[in-house]
């Protein structure tokens, strides 16, 4: 009776432990295939694509959770009114010697013209609209795969010549002692690591990602045309240009496995912090304000909001506006100048208000009014 006892406990011991094996290993699996999210050329863009994003600039300062595995980004409180419409097109043209491959166009204007492997052959200038620069080494547009703890590389090298016939008048009177033509090489260093994967929420849902640090640095070299030799300018020229001739930056990339693109770029301040979101959106809506369209237009968000509101000017220039709330029946409340530059935004806390509707308006430096809309305040 005791041996058949004692064998009865230990055969329920080994299908315990058995039963608690399975559940680990069960887990596990979970937890290594979520690890080993990646993507692949099968994800790449297509001609005929469309994908939809968003901005929120300036958004709520935070601390973003890069390391490790199974971490859950929570960013579904996002919002922006205006809309960036991004397209790949087969390129048919011939530009700047560069022909083939798929054209990716951002709000009407084209941004980049890319091989079969995703690699940026040119793409729009920085400095003159319309006019298109070509890479002697290529950049990547997205990796061809990635997965967890992957490292990034990437050096490349991009050339804009300009020619007198090229350069608005604007830009001549800065280039009054400078030789022409003038070329501009760019070599842009990218390194970066899939830091982290897990979870991403956005307003629309929630997806399994991968999260790439990108640290990119761009070094300028500015060279003129003189008896058929590329001579570099004299530092007295280079300050005629007024051009940043280093930059550094710091990107985080959330990708997706059938993202196309990333799903969410995060802009980092080197002071810490955010400095501007771009995330993907789902749908579309007729209230949104499509970049791009060339129609001036000053937002408020969130309206309603509970005090912090945010006014996003598009298309309109830099200078100096004032700001205004009033009462519904004309008294004015409260006022402010700013001196803003092209695109800024404008942003307040109205806390200090009662619950209600109010207006709000805007004047330019001479002070005529841009625009009066309501503003409602709501407590939470």
């Amino acid at each position: 009776m005791y041996m058949s006892i004692k064998s009865y406990f230990a055969r329920m011991n080994l299908l315990r432990n058995r039963g608690i094996c399975s559940v680990f290993l069960v887990f596990m699996a979970v937890s290594w295939l979520s690890s080993q999210i990646s993507i692949s050329s099968s994800s790449f863009p297509e001609s005929g694509d469309t994908i939809f994003y968003k901005t929120n600039n300036f958004p709520e300062k935070g601390i973003l959770t890069a390391i490790g595995k199974e971490v859950v980004w929570d960013y579904s409180y996002l919002r922006s009114p205006f809309l960036s419409v991004v397209n790949f097109e087969k390129n048919n043209e011939v530009i700047e010697g560069v022909g083939g491959g798929v054209a990716m166009f951002e709000d009407g204007a084209l941004r980049y013209i890319v091989n079969n492997d995703m690699k940026i052959v040119a793409s729009s200038s920085d400095l003159i609209e319309g006019k298109v620069k070509t890479y002697t080494e290529y950049q990547t547009l997205i990796p061809e795969s990635l997965k967890y703890r992957d490292e990034i590389f990437h050096n490349s090298v991009s050339e804009e010549i300009f020619i007198q016939k090229e350069i608005p008048s604007a830009l001549q009177k800065k280039l009054s002692k400078i030789l022409l033509p003038l070329k501009i090489t760019t070599n842009t260093i990218s390194r970066g690591e899939v830091a982290a994967s897990g979870t991403l929420i956005l307003p629309w849902g929630a997806e399994q990602v991968l999260m790439v640090k990108m640290e990119i640095s761009e070094n300028l070299e500015c060279t003129y045309e003189e008896d058929g030799d590329w001579k570099p300018l004299t530092e007295e020229q280079k300050g005629f240009l007024d051009l940043e001739y280093k930059k550094t930056k710091t990107e985080f990339h959330f990708y997706s496995k059938d993202s196309k693109l990333p799903l969410m770029i995060i802009n980092w301040s080197p002071n810490g912090g955010p400095e501007s979101i771009k995330y993907q959106v789902k749908e579309i809506s007729n209230r949104d304000i499509k970049r791009g369209s060339g129609v001036k237009e000053i937002v408020a968000f969130p309206n309603p909001t509970f005090g912090a509101t945010k006014f996003e000017f598009l298309n309109y220039e830099e200078g100096t506006y004032t700001l205004e709330i009033y009462a519904v029946y004309g008294a004015k409340l409260w006022s402010e100048s700013y001196d803003l530059k092209e695109n800024d935004i404008i942003s307040e806390n109205f806390s200090f208000l009662r619950k209600g509707t109010y207006l709000y308006s805007i004047k330019d430096s001479r002070g005529a009014k841009i625009t009066t809309k309501r503003l409602v305040i709501i407590t939470p």
